[in-house]
């Protein structure tokens, strides 16, 4: 696109393609970045939708080691040499000056099931318990909510627009802080009742 060095993609999955949950997906070059990419504009869902990240449901990236991921790497091209040697003298080159669709499309699902692949054995998964955020509340989900919703729509004026929302910028700034004071507010009060509630038979089991 332009005066780019750099060919923009967009990976999707097997699950969201068929769900057909991608769409308005175009470059826009009036945004300018600090890159030699533009800047890649989609819709995930319908407008207004919260839309989850599957991978912080599962793995673990805090602990992620990067020099296992990095040995992961290795090893994983090392089993998969035939295929990674096809792929990368065939579009995965320098001297590759154009693609076909269908080509791009066969190196950017070959690239996503290799990071799969990776992230699957390098990062460890989140060990989820019953007292995973026991201080949680519903108002809490709400705040959450409203705060997303906010963003979102931030998000969409900027899309259409091409211009930031001070009021739209300031509204989800706003309710960022009301949220955070929230989970502070929450956690106290979690907190000050299991001590409240501590005796010298209960207190070993929190």
């Amino acid at each position: 696109m332009g005066h780019a060095s750099v060919i923009d993609l967009t990976f999707k999955n097997p699950a969201a393609n068929g769900g057909n949950v991608i769409k308005k997906n175009y470059i826009d070059t009036s945004i300018g970045t600090l890159s030699d990419h533009h800047m890649i504009i989609l819709q995930i869902g319908d407008p207004g939708h919260t839309v989850l990240n599957p991978t912080s449901n599962c793995l673990n990236w805090k602990h992620a080691d990067e020099e296992e991921f990095k040995w992961m790497l290795k090893e994983i091209l090392e089993d998969n040499r035939g295929e990674h040697n096809q792929i990368v003298s065939e579009f995965l080159n320098s001297g590759k000056q154009h693609a076909m669709p269908d080509e791009l499309d066969r190196a950017t699902e070959y690239i996503q099931q290799l990071l799969e692949n990776m992230a699957s054995k390098a990062v460890p998964r989140h060990r989820i318990c019953s007292k995973s955020k026991p201080w949680w509340t519903p108002e809490l989900t709400k705040a959450y909510t409203d705060l997303q919703e906010a963003q979102s729509h931030m998000h969409r004026w900027m899309r259409h627009f091409h211009t930031p929302s001070m009021l739209l910028e300031d509204q989800a700034q706003l309710l960022r802080k009301i949220t955070l004071k929230l989970v502070r507010k929450m956690k106290n009060e979690y907190y000050r009742k299991m001590v409240d509630e501590a005796t010298s038979q209960n207190i070993w089991t929190y």
